[in-house]
């Protein structure tokens, strides 16, 4: 029997159920997004959120928007901060970063995050937003400092980003020749456990 196609979509208010249900199975009860989230995010800029469908069944979603850029040079905002928590009510359509606010992909689906990042760089380009960037999670960390020793009060900007280039995740990202790591950030997002709270920050290079 054919396997199925993937489809990328843009939602309609009819998904939500579906995206809510996504962002619990991906990301548990209180890292995953809420109806109140979804529904703020579809009446700001629906364009910058993108489904993956298989067989009726959301296996993805990608979320993005755009922000005016105020900070200075070599700070980053926390998630929090970027996002509005999540709510993205600072959505700019003037902004000159276009900032990606959450990807969620169902295990067992590992080409879907690789084309939500090629959509992102389209989007980017089809505006000719100045700068594309984006926070990720460092799921390993945890485990890391556990195995080697190491105290959590003792992480640096500098370790972190030395043992960010043995996490999966980041790994991921960093397997594009269009995205590079620029930035650690501590307190990024404070209730990722796995994380430590730490993010690192990546930037769209062409």
């Amino acid at each position: 029997m054919k396997e199925k196609k993937t489809v990328y979509r843009q939602p309609t208010m009819d998904d939500i159920g579906k995206l809510c249900e996504l962002e619990k199975n991906v990301w548990g009860e209180e890292m995953g997004a809420n109806r109140e989230k979804w529904e703020s995010r579809l009446n700001i800029f629906p364009e910058g959120i993108f489904l993956a469908e298989k067989d009726s069944h959301l296996v993805g979603v990608s979320v993005l928007h755009r922000v005016r850029w105020d900070y200075p040079e070599g700070e980053f905002p926390t998630w929090q901060e970027i996002t509005a928590n999540g709510y993205i009510t600072n959505h700019n359509n003037n902004g000159d970063v276009l900032y990606g606010v959450n990807m969620s992909v169902i295990f067992g689906h590992p080409g879907v995050a690789r084309i939500f990042t090629s959509l992102a760089v389209q989007l980017k380009n089809k505006y000719m937003i100045q700068r594309g960037l984006l926070g990720v999670r460092i799921p390993s960390l945890k485990r890391y400092i556990k195995k080697k020793g190491i105290v959590e009060s003792q992480l640096t900007p500098e370790i972190i980003l030395s043992v960010s280039r043995k996490d999966p995740e980041v790994r991921f990202f960093c397997s594009y020749d269009n995205l590079k790591v620029i930035a650690a950030k501590q307190d990024y997002f404070p209730i990722d456990k796995d994380s430590l709270g730490w993010g690192i920050i990546l930037e769209v290079t062409k």
